[in-house]
């Protein structure tokens, strides 16, 4: 057992590091998970995991790989976490590279694409939406933030890892839309009310846009629906995840029903 109890040591210090800069955590090619949940489900969805650290009290009471675990102080714990004094546990993986070029796809898929979206935290609960549909992909296109934060799997329970994803810019993406012969749907505060008695057994792309900005101009390239969440009240818009999570339930709904 490897014991660490000083904030100058140098895997505490390259931690801190990375918690603070997404940047590096790409360059490195890393991402880091807390939580024990979280940690099991990235490991059962075949992630690799580089090391473990665990807090000190909690040395008995784990059920992770005990071989790349290293037992921190709780001082030092705290300061390593987002979840302070619930997370127990904080894992270190092995970042992915997942480009359009290893997509597979059925023959009538149901794709979100992410496009431009800025915080984590949505794209964390969009990915639990998607996994809880069992979406066949997750496009991520040119985000502004890291999809892999410790931010964005809390908000998906870990569902990321368990959701078929992919990252690419947005002309690449808009390019394999139209290539793949894809319906698509824009999200757009300007677009039509959402038509729920369409028929949507066909070949999807859903675009959710920037939560400032909308959907970006580039998307003009395509023939594409610009639809909207229908709003009775004084506001008008949702948060991107629970429209997003409307219209995925509404494609769950119809997709159940039609395999009947």
């Amino acid at each position: 057992m490897i014991y660490i109890e000083s904030l100058q040591n140098n895997k505490i210090k390259r931690l801190v590091h990375w918690i603070k800069k997404s940047s590096l955590r790409k360059k490195d090619q890393i991402f880091l998970v807390e939580g024990e949940r979280e940690i099991q489900r990235a490991i059962k969805s075949g992630y690799h995991l580089n090391e473990l650290f665990l807090d000190e009290e909690n040395q008995k009471n784990i059920n992770l790989p005990a071989e790349k675990a290293f037992f921190c102080s709780k001082e030092i714990f705290k300061k390593l976490v987002v979840r302070s004094g619930t997370v127990k546990a904080l894992a270190v993986f092995r970042r992915p590279n997942r480009t359009l070029d290893n997509i597979q796809l059925p023959k009538k898929p149901v794709i979100l694409i992410l496009d431009g979206i800025e915080k984590p935290g949505n794209v964390g609960a969009l990915m639990r939406t998607a996994n809880a549909v069992s979406v066949d992909a997750v496009i991520f296109s040119s985000l502004k933030c890291d999809p892999l934060s410790p931010y964005s799997v809390r908000n998906s329970l870990g569902g990321i890892f368990n959701t078929p994803w992919f990252e690419a810019n947005r002309i690449d993406v808009i390019k394999f839309v139209l290539e793949s012969n894809l319906k698509c749907f824009l999200m757009d505060l300007n677009g039509a009310d959402f038509n729920f008695e369409q028929n949507l057994n066909e070949a999807y792309a859903i675009v959710l846009g920037s939560e400032d900005y909308g959907i970006s101009n580039e998307w003009s390239r395509i023939a594409a629906e610009k639809v909207k969440i229908p709003m009775d009240g004084i506001v008008d818009s949702l948060n991107v995840s629970v429209a997003g999570a409307i219209i995925l339930y509404e494609f769950r709904r119809q997709r159940k029903n039609f395999g009947k």
